[in-house]
């Protein structure tokens, strides 16, 4: 898969719903590549890249969901609280993907001297 930077940007749009068809698994390790590669934290963190479908997808989806629906009611009006809102009406959508992959940063503990 080849795009330049200009297209891309032309092209972006946001992807509300899936197809069922199962992911090839070179695409996906493509895109995992690409998420290897982006800028991120500083030199001295390590990125984790975790890839979730089935069960698992469906527990972590939950557990947004239902953090999400605790937390809304108690916050005060203000831009958190619609933050918070809008994600949670994304849910459904994350629910419905084929695939999760979250990509973190864990920063070291003591970052070694070079």
């Amino acid at each position: 898969m080849t795009i330049d930077a200009l297209e891309a940007m032309r092209s972006r749009r946001s992807i509300r719903r899936f197809r069922p068809d199962a992911i090839p698994l070179e695409l996906l390790e493509e895109v995992i590549d690409c998420a290897r590669w982006a800028p991120f934290g500083t030199a001295h963190d390590m990125r984790v890249i975790k890839v979730m479908a089935g069960e698992a997808k469906a527990a972590v989806v939950a557990y947004l969901d239902d953090r999400l629906a605790e937390v809304i009611p108690v916050m005060a009006d203000g831009p958190a609280r619609q933050t918070l809102t809008y994600a949670r009406s994304l849910v459904r959508i994350i629910r419905d993907a084929p695939v999760l992959v979250g990509v973190f940063t864990a920063a070291l503990a003591s970052p070694a001297i070079t």
